[in-house]
Order: structure tokens, then sequence, then C-alpha cells
């Protein structure tokens, strides 16, 4: 049985150097074994972030998602926030479900008494947030 070789440069001081190495056979990537059994805990993801706008004003908010297991297609996502303008609490509560089958959407619902804008394609809220904090400019209609 014929082997076949690879041949590989490689570049020394002043000359150049011809290696002939057997090759090994194409390799594969395979998952890494869960020795430890962390696929199957559970999934909290933390985020906090802050806003501000003029209805509002500085709104620091935290977002707690929880997933069965890691790339669970089901997760519970639960936010709160506090609005020091309007001196109003908002929160929300959504479910949501990722169908393996459909790479980028999910389905869900939810429930909040949050203050809302449709106006996120216009700008993001970040620009909105800097505009609305330095140039008492804010471009985004709200609702409750």
């Amino acid at each position: 049985m014929r082997r076949p070789f690879l041949f590989s440069l490689a570049g020394i001081a002043e000359g150049i150097l011809l290696f002939v190495l057997p090759a090994a056979a194409q390799f594969t990537v395979e998952p890494k074994a869960d020795i430890l059994g962390l696929e199957n805990e559970p999934v909290r993801e933390f985020h906090a972030s802050v806003r501000y706008n003029r209805v509002e004003g500085l709104f620091p908010r935290v977002e707690l998602t929880l997933r069965p297991r890691k790339n669970a297609p089901l997760a519970l996502t639960g936010n709160a926030g506090y609005g020091t303008a309007s001196r109003r609490v908002g929160w929300g509560i959504r479910v949501s479900f990722k169908p393996s089958a459909v790479r980028y959407s999910q389905m869900g619902f939810g429930y909040f008494d949050d203050t809302f804008t449709n106006d996120k394609w216009l700008t993001s809220e970040l620009t909105n947030s800097l505009a609305a904090l330095f140039l008492r400019k804010d471009y985004y209609d709200y609702f409750r």
C-alpha cells in the first residue's frame, strides 16, 4: 500500500530546507464530550443597561434570561427598570421559543408595562440617548 507524502518548505537562516513527511489522514472535528454534565445545567444570562430620554429621564434596567439547558429552544426572560424623571417602574416578562429548523427566527409572547417606541428603526437607542442628554433633542415618539 502506498502512503501519500506531505511536502513542506521551511526557511532557515539563508537557506531553504525541504522536508518529506508521511501525511496523516484527513482530520475530523468531533464535539467535545460533556464530561462534567454542563450541557444539561440551567443557563442564567444577566444583562444591565441604561438609557436616557425626555419621558423617563435616566432609566437603569436589568434583565435576566433563564433557559433549562444550554442551547435550549425555550427561554423565560424578565426585566425591570426605573425612570428617574417619570418616577415609574417599567417591567416586562416574556416566554420565547426558538425552533431549531429555522435558524434566525424566534416566536414568543410577553407582557410588559414600560415606555415603548416604534422609532428604533430611525436611530439607535444609544444615539437617541446621547442626543437627548447632550443636545436636548429626542427623536423618538413614546407611548405606554
